[in-house]
């Protein structure tokens, strides 16, 4: 099978011929009539941070080029993730090409626009050749897609957008609109798009509309328009009060009613995902993946399906997808291994499903899918209720006094419960929220459930019984026929320190192997409640000093002296000699050690004005393999970086970050200047900083205090002297981040993270609030030495 469908257009090829044929027969429908198809997997901008995937699939049949992108502002995800669906499609007819994440780096921040780039360009749908102008695209990723296209020739185009309001009730927007320029053909494509999505549609003033002036001018679908003679499109949703999964529907059906008009697809607009074109994606084996579909339609309520994607989507075994009611309604759920059902109204969702969702969630499950219910999807889970799915032997006790109130509990892993979610002992304080109360409900048809935590304490207001929940399961585990089931009463996806408890029980109920998505933290492995011992020998150079005589002088090379502070103090009292030369250790000696990691092939500081994470790690490593040291790398915060240096989940979990300042080791904080907007409770960055950390666990005084920690910054705000900062760290409850290019999609909560006050010196030309964006550990060891 050939693979060679770039038409003459230069790019990486992702995918092996032997990827690529395992991928053919997982499409629909896929069989021996597929053998002539061909497919592969490029990137786009490769090597620099805009680097984004893009999918081919040729029928092997004449007919139509379309080009179908997503993701072109960062705040619109609703047609990216569409377009990834489409990658699953059954293309009979033509060539289809898809670019779903166009603009990666902002669809993480959740931003319109492309972080760090300044206006006129940060607008990707603004980049490229204007009516009349030179054939020119501008910036990174615009060049890339337009040289692609360029190649391709398209004779449609679809580019799929979202915007904040209804079009037809607000002029100012051009949500749930189809914009075209204006001719028969065009007109009447629109009208079958129109007429496909608004029977969907029960609002009036939520219908689809045309827009028949014309895409926006230097956009990718008015370029191809003026260039090539497309038949450009935009088509937008809106993402103000609707789901994810909603959005995503319309523009499936939408694109998939323009391919079924050009004969071009079969098998209808409701494939989701596949195993193995996922597997070939992510070059991860298919039976190791994971399917899941996460309920975000009616009754849904709080920040459930964002704590839970936030858990799920970073993990590279876990296929995520949003799906509503009307999903369910098509029969999508067989596509997938495992559904999620989180907090708001058991009822509401209930409703919102109706009876025959219920019924196909039940046959879901019955068939060997497996089922998470979180507080409202426990309810949801129950027998008692006319309205609930009955999938455990379980019923609620509770009555009319289910809103029991909010706040902490303490609850206590059972022997069943410790092999699912890890050994555990002893009480954990979990976040309820008025979950189900159960107790056995005794019915012949479901075997009994098994508890997997207990309630140790209760929350019993709004005239709610006392000693109701007590001893009562808060988290129990059963089996409905061939589909396992696991009914959360409490909130551990909304409880720090309890995030792995939703990926632990996707692998329950998936029938995986315990541990194989995500790592439980070992409860064995607590962190000394102190670490000072690094405390006046750890070297605290200022990256200004002008003995240091670094490029800039010093200015942007916060990254190479906080990473020189700690390879120096390794060098001088861990005896790893070769890290510096002998001699006195002065700022002289640390700055050429600064300098060389700072320079081009290491950090890329000196060429690049700023440290990037990827970039430390490389040109710690590089440095260290020359010196002769084996050392182990590891990286958690929200950045994107090499999957073998990724260690758990996108933020910083401050138990693993003092527990790794042991022995020969570093450890190099990133932090970010903020600044909080309190009306919309978010985080915006605007720049970030380099510090060491030199120990933690008590204060100025000297007094013991898990909440600080100590570390040398090598900024000169904290001055040109060495010293130690004592910094208060402090949990973020609630807001979002925003401006973070590198921020997984969907996981842009500010739980999780943590505020640094006390004696940090915040950059107040950027920020008023500092943020522990992620940690590097570095862990060393000296070789052995060889026997005479």
């Amino acid at each position: 099978m050939s693979v060679s469908i770039h038409c003459g257009f230069s790019i990486r090829p992702l995918l092996s011929g032997a990827l690529l044929a395992v991928f053919l027969l997982s499409l629909p429908g896929a069989g021996a009539a597929l053998l002539a198809r061909e497919y592969s997997r490029g990137a786009l901008a490769e090597g620099t941070r805009w680097e984004n995937p893009y999918y081919v699939i040729d029928s092997g049949v004449d007919g139509p080029v379309v080009l179908i992108t997503g993701g072109m502002h960062g705040n619109e995800p609703a047609g990216s993730r569409a377009a990834e669906q489409l990658v699953h499609w059954n293309i009979v007819r033509g060539r289809v090409v898809i670019v779903p994440r166009t603009n990666t780096p902002g669809l993480r921040a959740n931003t319109r626009f492309m972080p760090g780039v300044d206006k006129p360009a940060n607008n990707l749908n603004r980049n490229f050749p204007g009516t009349g102008a030179p054939d020119v695209a501008r910036s990174v990723p615009g060049k890339a897609l337009w040289e692609l296209a360029r190649e391709l020739r398209p004779q449609w185009v679809f580019d799929l957008h979202e915007g904040f309001d209804f079009h037809i009730a607000n002029k100012g927007s051009v949500g749930s609109s189809v914009i075209y320029l204006d001719s028969p053909e065009t007109r009447k494509v629109a009208t079958l798009l129109i007429d496909e999505v608004n029977p969907t549609i029960t609002e009036p003033k939520r219908k689809f509309v045309h827009i028949s002036g014309g895409p926006v001018n230097t956009g990718l679908a008015r370029a191809c328009i003026d260039r090539f003679g497309s038949k450009g499109f935009i088509l937008e949703t809106t993402f103000n009060r609707q789901p994810l999964s909603l959005r995503v529907r319309q523009h499936r059906l939408m694109v998939y009613k323009a391919l079924s008009h050009l004969g071009m697809v079969a098998g209808g607009p409701h494939v989701l995902a596949g195993r193995k074109a996922a597997a070939a994606a992510r070059e991860v084996p298919a039976d190791e993946l994971v399917l899941v579909a996460l309920y975000d339609g009616g009754g849904t309520g709080g920040d459930g399906v964002r704590n839970v994607t936030r858990q799920l989507h970073p993990l590279d075994k876990v296929v995520l997808c949003n799906i509503g009611p009307a999903d369910i309604a098509s029969g999508v759920l067989p596509q997938f291994d495992v559904t999620i059902f989180p907090g708001g109204s058991g009822s509401g969702i209930a409703r919102a499903i109706g009876k025959e969702g219920r019924e196909r969630v039940r046959g879901f499950v019955r068939e060997g899918g497996g089922y998470i219910g979180i507080c409202a999807g426990g309810y949801l889970a129950a027998s008692n209720y006319d309205w609930s799915l009955g999938l455990v032997d379980a019923k609620t006790i509770t009555g009319k006094h289910w809103l029991r109130g909010k706040g902490k509990v303490k609850i206590e892993l059972t022997d069943d419960g410790r092999r699912v979610f890890g050994d555990f002992k002893g009480p954990l304080d979990v976040l309820f929220a008025n979950g189900p109360i159960v107790s056995p409900a005794g019915l012949d048809r479901l075997p009994d459930f098994k508890p997997l935590a207990i309630y140790r304490t209760e929350h019993a207001e709004n005239g709610s019984p006392a000693g109701l929940q007590v001893g009562t399961p808060a988290i129990l585990a059963g089996k409905c026929e061939g589909g396992r089931v696991i009914s959360i009463s409490p909130h551990p996806e909304a409880t720090r320190g309890l995030e792995f408890f939703i990926p632990r029980a996707v692998e329950w109920v998936a029938d995986r192997s315990p541990q194989s998505l995500v790592a439980t933290p070992s409860p064995g492995k607590q962190p000394p409640a102190q670490s000072v011992e690094r405390l006046g020998v750890m070297p605290d150079l200022t990256a200004t000093d002008s003995e240091a005589a670094l490029p800039f002088g010093g200015k942007h090379y916060g990254g190479p002296v906080a990473a020189s502070n700690a390879l120096a103090w390794l060098a001088r009292e861990r005896k790893y000699d070769r890290l510096l030369p002998e001699g006195k250790l002065d700022s002289r000696l640390q700055g050429r050690l600064a300098r060389r990691l700072g320079g081009r092939g290491y950090m890329d500081t000196e060429t690049q004005r700023q440290t990037g994470t990827s970039a430390a790690l490389r040109g710690l490593g590089k440095l260290l393999e020359e010196k002769g040291y084996s050392a182990d790398f590891a990286y958690q915060g929200w950045r994107q970086v090499e999957k073998k240096f990724r260690a758990g989940w996108p933020w910083p979990d401050l138990d693993w970050v003092k527990g790794s300042l042991q022995g020969d080791s570093m450890v190099l904080l990133i932090v970010g200047w903020y600044r909080h907007d309190a009306d919309k409770d978010a985080y915006q960055r605007s720049g970030g900083h380099w510090v060491t950390l030199a120990g933690y666990g008590v204060d100025e005084k000297g007094q013991a205090d898990e909440g600080v920690l100590l570390i040398h910054d090598p900024s000169p705000r904290a001055g040109m002297k060495p010293a130690v900062e004592y910094v208060r760290i402090e949990p973020i409850e609630s807001g979002r981040l925003v401006g973070n290019s590198g921020m997984p999609k969907g996981a842009n909560s500010a739980v999780g993270f943590y505020r640094l006050g006390g004696g940090m010196h915040i950059n107040a030309d950027r920020g008023d609030v500092c943020i522990l964006d992620g940690a590097v550990v570095v862990s060393l060891e000296k070789p052995v030495p060889a026997r005479k």
